[in-house]
Parts: structure tokens; C-alpha cells; sequence
């Protein structure tokens, strides 16, 4: 929703604003609002292209944070970040591992969700969880 806004009010401080920002502010839905600013910043869009580059560059701050506090060994970024362009998805990436020690920043494993929904990161979760316990040997052990 913030995004949203941010859009919104910096477009109405364009003198004369293209057809495609127009179009982008017209859309109701914020996950399609997102994903169109997205899109335009992709493909160069000045305006949509400085709000992302800022989010990102202010998300990686976020997120480096949490790593060096959390020192996962792997990272999903989920939501509508995880359908980015992906040039996108590499500038985030970039930004991230920028913030970190090369210590974290090379064994971090940084991907992207396939899921979406209501229970997308429960899923997510379990499904990692279940693929490394119950593959190493002695995983079920005990019920033996």
C-alpha cells in the first residue's frame, strides 16, 4: 500500500504525466498496482524506476539487518517481490549481499517464492523443513 502511495502522490506532482503512469494509477487493485510499477520500472520508466530503486535500496537495508541477526543460510523473498522483472531481482540481490560480510554474503542462498496465497510462507516453510529432514539417515530414527 505504501508503494501505492508513494506512486500516487508523485505522479500528481508531474506537470503532464505519460499515458503509461496514467494507465498505472488507474488500476484499483494495489498487488496489479505493484506489479505494473514493477513492470514499468523494468523497462525504464523514470519515475516508476526511482520508487523502486529506493524501496530496494531501502528493503536490502531491512533485510541485511535481519540477516545479521538471524544468520539464515537461506532467504525467500515471497509476495508480489517475487514475480519481479528479472533485473529487478538482481538489483535487489546485489544490494543485499552489498550490506553483508562476505561471510554471510556467500552462503546466503536468496530465491524467490513460487507460491502465492494466503498460507504461501507456511507451505514454503514446511515443504523446505520436510525436504532436509527426511532426507538425512536418521531423520526417522526413532519411530524404528
Amino acid at each position: 500500500g505504501g508503494l501505492c502511495r508513494i506512486f500516487d502522490r508523485r505522479l500528481a506532482e508531474q506537470p503532464e504525466p505519460d499515458e503509461t503512469l496514467l494507465q498505472i494509477a488507474s488500476i484499483s487493485d494495489r498487488r496489479a498496482k505493484v506489479r505494473a510499477i514493477l513492470k514499468a520500472a523494468d523497462e525504464g520508466e523514470p519515475l516508476c524506476a526511482d520508487i523502486i530503486h529506493r524501496m530496494l535500496q531501502d528493503l536490502s537495508l531491512a533485510v541485511s539487518n535481519l540477516i545479521y541477526i538471524l544468520q539464515p543460510s537461506q532467504l525467500v523473498i515471497g509476495g508480489v517481490l517475487s514475480n519481479m522483472p528479472a533485473g529487478l531481482q538482481a538489483e535487489l540481490e546485489s544490494a543485499i549481499r552489498s550490506r553483508l560480510v562476505p561471510l554471510l554474503s556467500n552462503h546466503l542462498v536468496l530465491t524467490y517464492a513460487r507460491t502465492a496465497g494466503r498460507y504461501a510462507a507456511a507451505i514454503g516453510a514446511v515443504h523446505l523443513f520436510m525436504q532436509h529432514y527426511t532426507t538425512l539417515d536418521t531423520a526417522f530414527a526413532e519411530l524404528a
